[in-house]
């Protein structure tokens, strides 16, 4: 009985380990998960000390912040502490103030800051004149809907990033037709112009969707996402449909090749305007909606 015990404390004791960092700070919330991003949610101002609410081994693991809508304001070296290795800062439409040099005084500045560029780049400016030159200003990238299937997308795409496949989030979004289905899809933009949409149509799993990855000019990076995304312990796929994709034929002249397994089919093919499609989707997908 003290074995068993001691196994639930231990799985209870990593249980909670896995879980995002939390910590409140003058109303201000800290939370930085596995991939390092530090989200700072609340309302009003964020002090120049809210960063002390994390020891250095913390402060080590970040490198992107964002800070949720309702936020107003962030006070003078707020995020200094951060050092180098920030990467990126995601600054909502909320945001009206800034003290000085909010990113801190590092010299060679490359941050890049998500958010209306038109309010931000003066705001920013203001904060420390360099940020305003040296930063690069971005769209923020779209919210994921809150469904369990946008975990593990999410997870997806740190993988591939892993692997050296970066992938940009450029939409995430419920859609449904005019019968009330519902579906989510996640639109990626990755390297060499390739495009990767994800569908499910659950809600619940990615078991239940389409992957499609296409491009105008299939290379190295639309084969190395055709190949790698099945690959993935997120996607969850079985060791049939790996197999499956591994010997079906790349980059075939615009001729159409297919696979099934698992339940699964894989087609790979030119389409009518030149684009190269990769598709990975269940037999029954479309009978999965989820309904209002």
């Amino acid at each position: 009985m003290k074995k068993i015990l001691r196994s639930i404390l231990i799985l209870a004791l990593a249980a909670l380990l896995a879980l995002p960092l939390t910590a409140l700070c003058e109303g201000i919330a800290l939370t930085l998960d596995e991939s390092g991003t530090l989200t700072l949610s609340g309302s009003g101002t964020v002090p120049s000390d809210v960063l002390s609410q994390l020891s250095e081994e913390e402060l080590a693991r970040v490198t992107d912040v964002v800070l949720e809508e309702g936020i107003t304001g962030m006070d003078g070296y707020a995020l200094e502490r951060i050092g180098d290795h920030l990467v990126s800062v995601t600054i909502p439409a909320s945001v009206t103030t800034l003290g000085p040099n909010v990113l801190g005084t590092k010299g060679a500045l490359n941050y890049t800051i998500y958010g209306e560029a038109e309010t931000l780049r003066p705001l920013l400016s203001a904060s420390n004149e360099d940020y305003g030159y040296f930063c690069t200003f971005e769209p923020a990238a779209p919210a994921m809907p809150d469904v369990p299937a946008s975990a593990i997308v999410a997870n997806l795409a740190q993988e591939m990033a892993g692997l050296g496949a970066e992938m940009t989030l450029t939409a995430a979004e419920e859609m449904s037709d005019n019968h009330g289905n519902v579906r989510y899809q996640y639109t990626y933009a990755a390297p060499e112009d390739c495009t990767v949409r994800l569908t499910s149509f659950d809600g619940q799993q990615v078991g239940q969707i389409t992957v499609t990855v296409e491009t105008l000019t299939p290379g190295e990076a639309w084969t190395a996402l055709c190949r790698g995304i099945p690959q993935t312990a997120a996607l969850g796929l079985t060791d049939g449909i790996r197999e499956a994709l591994a010997s079906i034929e790349l980059n075939n002249g615009g001729g159409s090749t297919s696979a099934s397994a698992d339940g699964w089919d894989i087609r790979v093919g030119g389409v009518m305007d030149a684009r190269s499609a990769w598709d990975l989707y269940r037999q029954d997908a479309t009978a999965h909606y989820t309904y209002d």
